[in-house]
């Protein structure tokens, strides 16, 4: 297998106090953040054991959109699924996908996780009501959630464990639409993760305490060529990589560039309906023969943070985004 090594997921807590107060005083570059990548408790292993909500990569749980509501009750329980694919097929670690970037280059995934903050629905005013997400360990708080898509079969490098679902509770009432944004929210964001519970509790989603978590992660690379007497052992195809988090950073003085966006879809019913996260639409405009790597702070980040849905002059939220779309449930 030719993917580079990853470091040890699951680290004591003392070792990873250690690790954190080594990187007060590390440069604002998140790229040359990203190499300590901060040790990592797998979600799973915080929980004491497989936690995947979804019973599978990216399914969706039974009973899931309604219920938890007695007689009476003025809310209802909602279930905000998410699936993952690359392109039209569903995400798979063991799986091949060909036609993906620019020269239509078959790809295998890596790694596909995303924090979601501000989670709300859209009624049939357009008004946004808030989803009060529960508390769900180890993948939701009130305040985030961990969407996690890839485990570690195949050529993905996450954790044994996935989930694919948000469960939260909202106002009885007809909702059309969903509306949140990847992140961490800034109140949390800059603090020690020991401190916090998961899903925010020492990952390799986070960089160091001045930069903050890794919002999004996303990678594939070029598929192996199949193997021969001809095959060249040392050669390695391209890489497509996105790391999405805050940068511009000072201590105690926030991030100048927060790289949140706004993902607002319409034609969302959570009683019918996911929200498909792809993989393969981040990287449409590029060469994935080549070497594509976004730490959040290169030039190479301008097309991929566009397709997140983040200007990447300014880290403001765009209008419009390519990777999340609703289709109906399975």
């Amino acid at each position: 297998m030719r993917f580079p090594s990853r470091p040890l997921r699951v680290l004591p807590v003392l070792l990873a106090a250690v690790v954190w107060s080594a990187c007060e005083d590390a440069d604002d570059d998140p790229g040359a953040a990203a190499g300590a990548g901060g040790a990592r408790a797998g979600a799973g292993a915080v929980a004491g054991g497989k936690a995947s909500s979804t019973g599978g990569k990216g399914g969706s749980s039974a009973g899931a959109g309604k219920g938890g509501a007695g007689p009476g009750s003025d809310e209802r329980e909602v279930s905000i699924r998410f699936r993952g694919k690359v392109l039209e097929r569903e995400l798979a670690c063991d799986a091949r996908f060909p036609g993906v970037g620019t020269k239509s280059t078959e790809v295998q995934p890596v790694d596909f996780r995303f924090f979601v903050q501000d989670l709300s629905l859209i009624d049939a005013e357009g008004n946004k009501v808030p989803v009060r997400v529960n508390e769900r360990a180890p993948w939701q708080t009130p305040e985030v959630a961990l969407i996690d898509l890839t485990d570690t079969s195949g050529t993905c490098v996450g954790t044994p464990e996935t989930n694919a679902e948000i469960i939260g509770r909202v106002p009885n009432g007809q909702y059309t639409g969903v509306a949140f944004r990847n992140g961490v929210p800034e109140k949390l964001n800059h603090e020690d993760p020991v401190l916090h519970p998961p899903p925010l509790q020492v990952t390799d989603l986070a960089w160091s305490w001045l930069t903050g978590f890794r919002f999004l992660v996303a990678e594939l690379h070029e598929s192996e060529p199949a193997a021969s007497a001809d095959a060249d052992a040392g050669t390695t195809g391209g890489v497509g990589l996105l790391h999405i988090g805050s940068t511009a950073c000072k201590a105690n003085m926030g991030c100048s560039h927060g790289n949140r966006n706004n993902v607002e879809l319409k034609d969302f019913d959570p009683d019918r309906d996911v929200i498909v996260a792809d993989l393969g639409a981040l990287f449409t405009t590029s060469d994935l023969t080549q070497d594509v790597q976004c730490h959040a702070s290169s030039d190479a980040c301008a097309p991929l943070f566009e397709r997140a849905g983040i200007d990447w002059k300014t880290g403001d939220g765009l209008s419009k985004q390519s990777l999340y779309r609703v289709e109906p449930a399975p």
